[in-house]
């Protein structure tokens, strides 16, 4: 295929996925839409998973295969978007699998409104059980205006939050991703954050097609997702980075007040995958060390503090009504003890 007929780049990740890749490859080799490369970035995996790409690689001539070193998720999609020739680019996840229909209802989107943003939605599969949830979608349809392509002034409230935070759940035109220099943010988790944003209050035509066309994997041993209790200050930079690009490019003033509520779900999310208090304790110390004192005040109040509710469980004193008559409720130990005033 010439380059000048690649619509698609679609950019694949792999890392170590030999028992779901040839799922996920065959969802993309047999998509309805033909006119795509799909980049695969070995990201130096130590299974068999570079051995299946080459097997499609010799198949199928739309399939190319860059080899790197470790670098995690945010260098294999900087890696393909610099290797990219299509018109629109596509950053996929290669535990997932796709309808086949995924790319051709994106792409129809994205030409007919010259979109730079076409999101969609998902299903959940589930690793452990096997099942498939087709769940309702993800995308926040009571916040959308009345028109086919629009941007983020003409959502009323939740401007960070009505879509996924998955790229992969999206497909962004190349010339609005390059136009704006954006790349992926390199950490090892919350990889997704400034990029959704960024990209989110940047945009000037995003376009919806509400239908659940990927088949998202979760409960995988070994994901990203499902060991980043010891990660969590990586929303922290996450937060520091997103705010130095929104204020460099004159956006934080506009859009601080959402986009640190948006910000306040980022942070419980990590919270709730932190496993102990002593990591929790770090946490919010990391919060009061690397912000400035106005944020950092901020997200103290925000912000659900499992070792606080912790503590008050094992120990707390406060007043409440018992029996018509203003006692003090002593917790200790979690048994709950009524001390009437004297």
């Amino acid at each position: 295929m010439e380059n000048n007929d690649i619509k698609i780049s679609i950019i694949l990740s792999v890392y170590n996925v030999e028992k779901y890749l040839n799922q996920c490859m065959d969802s993309l080799i047999n998509q309805t839409f033909k006119d795509f490369e799909l980049i695969c970035i070995n990201d130096s995996s130590t299974d068999n998973s570079l051995n299946i790409l080459n097997e499609y690689a010799e198949k199928d001539s739309r399939v190319k295969i860059i080899t790197q070193p470790n670098g995690g998720l945010s260098s294999t999609r900087n890696s393909g978007m610099q290797n990219a020739s299509g018109d629109y680019i596509l950053f996929l996840d290669s535990d997932d699998y796709f309808e086949t229909t995924f790319a051709q209802k994106l792409y129809n989107k994205a030409v007919e409104n010259d979109a730079d943003i076409v999101v969609t939605s998902y299903k959940i599969c589930d690793d452990l059980t096997g099942s498939i949830i087709d769940k309702k979608s993800q995308i926040n349809k009571n916040s959308l205006p009345d028109k086919e392509a629009f941007c983020i002034d003409d959502i009323k409230s939740g401007k960070f939050t009505f879509l996924p935070m998955a790229p992969w759940a999206k497909m962004y035109k190349k010339d609005f991703i390059f136009d704006n220099k954006l790349l992926f943010q390199d950490i090892k988790s919350c990889t997704d954050v400034f990029f959704t944003y960024a990209t989110t209050a940047l945009a000037q035509k995003i376009c919806i097609v509400d239908e659940n066309l990927i088949f998202y994997r979760i409960n995988r041993q070994g994901s990203i997702s499902s060991k980043r209790g010891d990660k969590a200050k990586n929303i922290i930079k996450a937060y520091l980075y997103t705010k130095e690009f929104f204020e460099t490019h004159n956006l934080w003033n506009k859009y601080n007040t959402e986009l640190k509520q948006a910000f306040v779900g980022c942070f419980n999310n990590e919270i709730k995958n932190i496993e102990n208090k002593e990591q929790i304790s770090l946490f919010f110390d990391d919060i009061k060390t690397n912000l400035i004192a106005e944020d950092s005040d901020y997200f103290f109040r925000k912000l659900k503090n499992p070792l606080k509710d912790f503590l008050q469980k094992v120990f707390s004193m406060k007043y409440v009504m018992q029996n018509g008559i203003r006692v003090k409720k002593l917790t200790l130990l979690g048994f709950d003890f009524y001390l009437e005033n004297k």
